[in-house]
């Protein structure tokens, strides 16, 4: 027989209901713990779906109820700022004014537990019980922490007491799902904040320029377009100011693409000085840069007058020193404008009008300002058929070389100079006046030089026995050349493979091209004259 405990049941059967009580609670914690697991995974399905624009506060306190079956959730989010977090809530009911003083504590709240050890805590511990905290019962608050280690979000469980002022308390494992859910919105947070950032990212590479952080083509077209719209309805006109640097290969060849680089930045950041903030700074490419005038009145020669201004002083800014890495250096520009001075005209044209202007301002001699004019374009349809058959010239073997005597004042012949001459198919013969500016901006003038070195340096060859002492060749040389950075390798290569004593050379530069750099014109000068040849200054090909 069973013994009995005071209540007159057998133990037996005390131990017994007291483990299947035990087996029910465990049962009913296990059933609770998988629901909230499901609804959090739930929650974490519906997060990938979320577009950027969603309201997270309210959407991750309303998750906080569902998961974790309690009464109240509250979160603040905060974006870079403390002190004006975003809040949502759900559940809470009472006047606006407790809404609102329990909004105003989350720089309070986000304060004090960004200086605490412990992930979740009691709303109590925290010393803060804002006035609605007096509904509240057993809430925990919790800190998300950012990627970067940063408190991003606060959020807050609570249940409501009850008519009997007894409150049911949050578990243990309820608190731990917070934990987790305050994990999630700070990771969503993070995800966000990814999100928008490449987004800005791949929005920066297609319309800024990387080097620069100028507009680039793409985004100049864009404005320019909606100018021109503009125009057609109100009249109102546009500019374009095109520009590129004088020479500019010839510094990337001189002193390499970093100083270019460097030089180009600088410029960018001269132009954006000298522009309103409604106009637009775009580099296209290389060193080619674009002003877009916009709103310049109805009135033609009135806005034609603000391109003007604003042209020359582009000019005179872009000529003042520039402070670089490898020294002070001074560049020009030539400019050209076009004027939407007509209704209807497209982007390409203003564009097209702009670069043919520009051309005009190289042809006339570099740092100047050019307005587009229809006559321009036939010069520059010229042009391009110039440098067509430059090319084809040089296939065609069409260049020649003749040499002038020159004699010393007893009239004997001490040297000759060699002059560049040009047969052409299609234009007979042309002046190196005409076809030495165009080979030097298209790059021909390099192949073209090392073909006249190669031929004077064989004529030298059929000479050497008849020469006089002293005799020397004369052999001009333009800018892009002489500063080339393999030019003076190449010199001595060709007289090397020729067999020619460099004391038979002297090398015809200008002074300009000796003043675009000093030190390095005198550097690669000193380097040839330690193989005999000698230099003198003069203008190239006019001979």
């Amino acid at each position: 027989m069973n013994a009995a405990n005071p209540n007159g049941a057998p133990r037996s059967d005390v131990e017994f209901n007291l483990l299947q009580q035990q087996l029910i609670t465990v049962r009913a914690r296990l059933d609770r713990q998988v629901m909230q697991l499901m609804r959090l995974s739930q929650v974490s399905n519906q997060l990938l779906g979320r577009q950027d624009d969603w309201p997270v506060a309210p959407a991750f306190a309303e998750a906080i109820v569902d998961v974790l079956d309690v009464a109240v959730a509250a979160v603040w989010v905060f974006n870079g700022d403390r002190h004006e977090p975003s809040f949502g809530s759900c559940g809470l009911t009472g006047s606006s004014s407790h809404l609102e003083l329990l909004e105003a504590a989350g720089p309070q709240l986000a304060a004090s537990l960004a200086a605490s050890r412990h992930p979740t805590r009691r709303l109590d511990s925290l010393g803060l019980r804002p006035a609605v905290g007096e509904s509240l019962a057993d809430a925990l608050v919790c800190p998300g922490i950012g990627r970067d280690g940063t408190l991003s979000a606060v959020v807050l469980a609570a249940n409501t007491a009850t008519t009997a002022g007894i409150a049911e308390p949050i578990s243990d494992d309820t608190a731990a799902l917070l934990a987790v859910l305050a994990e999630k919105c700070a990771a969503h947070l993070d995800h966000r904040s990814d999100r928008r950032r490449h987004e800005a990212d791949i929005h920066r590479l297609a319309f800024f320029d990387l080097l620069t952080d100028l507009p680039n083509r793409r985004l100049l077209g864009d404005r320019l377009q909606k100018a021109l719209q503009q125009r057609d309805h109100s009249g109102d006109i546009t500019a374009v100011v095109m520009l590129d640097l004088d020479r500019f290969k010839t510094l990337n060849d001189t002193h390499g693409h970093a100083a270019g680089d460097q030089l180009l930045r600088a410029v960018g950041r001269r132009l954006t000085t000298l522009i309103r903030h409604s106009d637009t700074v775009a580099r296209l490419s290389g060193d080619e840069f674009v002003l877009l005038l916009e709103h310049l009145g109805s009135d033609v020669d009135g806005a034609t007058r603000t391109a003007r201004m604003v042209a020359d002083n582009v000019l005179h800014a872009l000529n003042e020193p520039y402070q670089l890495d490898v020294g002070t250096l001074h560049h020009s520009a030539s400019i050209g404008v076009a004027v939407a001075d007509e209704p209807h005209r497209s982007v390409e044209t203003l564009l097209k009008q702009a670069d043919v202007a520009l051309y005009q301002a190289k042809a006339d001699g570099r740092n100047s300002v050019r307005f587009f004019h229809p006559s321009m374009q036939v010069r520059v349809d010229t042009r391009s058929a110039m440098e067509a058959h430059l090319r084809e010239g040089l296939h065609r073997e069409e260049f020649s070389v003749v040499y002038q005597a020159l004699v010393d004042g007893d009239r004997r012949i001490v040297g000759a100079e060699a002059l560049l001459r040009w047969t052409s198919a299609h234009r007979g013969a042309v002046p190196p006046a005409e076809f030495i500016p165009v080979a030097e901006e298209c790059g021909v003038i390099h192949p073209l030089g090392e073909w006249m070195l190669d031929a004077v340096c064989k004529q030298l060859v059929s000479w050497q026995r008849d020469a006089p002492p002293g005799f020397r060749v004369s052999v001009n040389l333009s800018a892009p050349e002489f500063l080339h950075p393999d030019f003076p390798d190449r010199v001595l290569a060709t007289l090397h493979r020729h067999h020619v004593d460099g004391r038979r050379l002297r090398l015809e530069i200008t002074e300009a091209t000796v003043l675009t750099d000093l030190a390095y014109a005198a550097e690669r000068m000193d380097h040839l004259r330690d193989h005999g040849i000698e230099f003198s200054l003069d203008d190239f090909g006019t001979g």
